[in-house]
This record gives structure tokens, C-alpha cells and sequence, in this order.
């Protein structure tokens, strides 16, 4: 898009480290350092695990909320089967806000993070035509690849993303006062034609945090705070929604116990353009809140398109 702006990413460096006793079995680990402009160093754990033979693709797995823990995935054996490598990710501190003003601006963490390792573990360019580089997030961890395409110009090397359950950040200013949303009723789908968006009360803490506001959630908010979570959220003004060589899907819960991630997560969804078409929905109500991958049609369905759509695009 011509009036959306590339933000700047930081530097990483690495050591070796010993994989804690969450990492998949038979994974490698090493401690990355990556400093961001404006925002305070942090640092991941990387768990990566090698399927038999030549890679296929290399799948990045993040978690949701701060991205501290590994994400679990169900059978993931499944995708080195498929021969995908899996770099699972978690954080030393919270990545969307330790030392940072805002989570735009600490997903230069996620941008440069995701830089490191295409260059260092997946191949870089010299492999980027013969494997795929993808991503697998739930959540917060959807946001960490959102926040990488759509403001850090990361599309250039992710060629598929699947997202499940939000992300929640997508419209921050309509999660903490629903009352400023004046459009038509949210639709993702038969399941969701009406999803929540409103903010629950445990997270709007977080939101206010990682915002440094104080009004999320009150009846009548500050304008200055208001003006925070519109800038920085996924869809707002400077962001890019046009994907031309990067496919994505998103994932939703449609069963009981609903949080804001689907009605919030939808606004990110109408915008994005991958491959130059609307983004594709998948719904499953054998699940509650956010954990889609509990419908096994919904898991099976997500494994099925990983493993199809994790295919060299650039």
C-alpha cells in the first residue's frame, strides 16, 4: 500500500542453551538477544526440532498472551512427518510489553526475531525458493506475526501464516469502549455471526499496561488514551494489509465461555489481502474460549492447511 510505513527492526545475536523440559523431545535450543530502538532488550528461548531428511519448511510456534511459554501443539509430530522444522519460541519477559510504550512498538521484537531466524535457522534467502517459512500462533502469539507483516514488512518472508483466536490487539480502541464502534453487527462466519469484542475484565489490566492508559474499560475513557489504543493496534493508520506472495488463515472458537478475541480479531481479518484474496475463516464449536485446536475437526482441518500451505511463495 502506498501510504503504509515500514517500522524499523533491532539487532539479535545467540548462544547456546539447554532446552528446558517443555521443548519437544530431541530439540536443539538456543538463548537469542534481540534489542529493539525505543524499547528494552529482551531475549527467547528457541527450541528447534529437525524432522528426518531435507526440510520441507521451517514453522515458527508461538504462544499466546506473552509468548513466556512454549506453545504445546497437539500432535506435533504431525508436522515433522510432514517435514516441517519447528522452532518453538517462548520469551524471558512479555514481549508485547516488558520495557516497552506500547506493543507496536515491541513488535519490533517479534519482526526482528523472526529475521533471525529465516537467516539463521531457516536458510535465509539462498533456501527461501525451495522451503517454505511459516508461522503458528494463538492468540498474542497471532499478534506477534500480525504486528510483523502488516508494520515491519515481514510479509517478504513469511509464506504462510495461520493464526487461531484473535488477535485480540487487532482494534484495541473497540475492545476497551465498544461504544465507538458504530458499524454493523461483527460476522465471521455461520457460527459467529455476531462475535463479542468487548474487552473481559481480566485482561483490560493488561491492555492499560502494555498501553500506558488507565481508562480501558471505563464508561466514559480519556480521548488521549482512546488515540493510544487506535495507534497501536494491528489495523491502524501506517499498517499494510496487501500479501501478495503470503498466504494466512484465521481460527476460531465458536463453542461456549466466548472472550473478545473472535469479534476483535475479526476487524484484522476484513482488512488483510493475502494472495490477493480475502482471508479464509475456519469456525468449530467443540472448543471453548479461545482453544479452537480443541474441536478435532478444527485441529485436523488447521494440520491439514499447515501442511499444504507452508510451501515456498517468494
Amino acid at each position: 500500500m502506498s501510504d503504509s510505513v515500514v517500522l524499523p527492526t533491532g539487532t539479535a545475536t545467540s548462544t547456546p542453551a539447554t532446552c528446558p523440559g517443555t521443548a519437544f523431545p530431541g530439540s536443539t535450543c538456543m538463548q537469542v538477544d534481540v534489542t529493539c530502538p525505543g524499547v528494552g532488550p529482551d531475549s527467547a528461548t528457541l527450541a528447534i526440532t529437525q524432522p528426518s531428511g531435507t526440510a520441507k519448511g521451517t514453522l515458527l510456534l508461538m504462544a499466546g498472551g506473552g509468548g513466556t511459554k512454549f506453545f504445546a501443539v497437539p500432535d506435533y509430530s504431525t508436522y515433522l512427518n510432514a517435514g516441517l522444522r519447528l522452532v518453538e519460541i517462548a520469551w524471558a519477559s512479555d514481549w508485547p510489553s516488558s520495557g516497552a510504550t506500547s506493543p507496536l512498538t515491541a513488535a519490533c521484537r517479534a519482526a526482528t526475531l523472526s529475521r533471525w531466524i529465516f537467516d539463521n535457522v531457516h536458510g535465509g534467502d539462498a533456501v527461501a525458493h525451495t522451503a517454505g517459512f511459516c508461522g503458528l500462533g494463538i492468540s498474542g502469539g497471532g499478534a506477534f506475526f500480525a504486528y510483523s507483516v502488516a508494520h515491519y514488512g515481514e510479509k517478504n518472508i513469511f509464506d504462510y501464516l495461520s493464526i487461531l483466536s484473535g488477535p485480540s490487539v487487532s482494534r484495541m480502541d473497540y475492545g476497551c469502549d465498544p461504544s465507538l464502534y458504530t458499524g454493523a453487527p461483527r460476522y465471521l462466519c455461520p457460527q459467529l455471526p455476531d462475535p463479542p469484542f468487548a474487552f473481559d475484565s481480566e485482561f483490560i489490566p493488561g491492555i492499560n499496561g502494555m498501553n500506558q492508559t488507565t481508562t480501558c474499560g471505563a464508561a466514559d475513557p480519556a480521548p488521549a488514551d482512546i488515540a493510544k489504543w487506535t495507534a497501536n493496534s494491528i489495523v491502524s493508520p501506517g499498517a499494510d494489509y496487501q500479501y501478495p506472495q503470503t498466504a494466512m488463515s484465521f481460527w476460531f472458537c465458536a463453542g461456549t465461555m466466548l472472550n473478545e478475541s473472535s469479534g476483535l480479531g475479526s476487524f484484522l481479518v476484513e482488512q488483510v489481502r493475502p494472495l490477493g484474496q480475502p482471508a479464509p475463516v475456519g469456525c468449530y464449536t467443540q472448543c471453548t474460549v479461545e482453544n479452537v485446536l480443541a474441536d478435532p475437526a478444527g485441529k485436523q482441518a488447521q494440520e491439514d492447511a499447515m501442511i499444504a500451505g507452508c510451501v515456498p511463495r517468494h
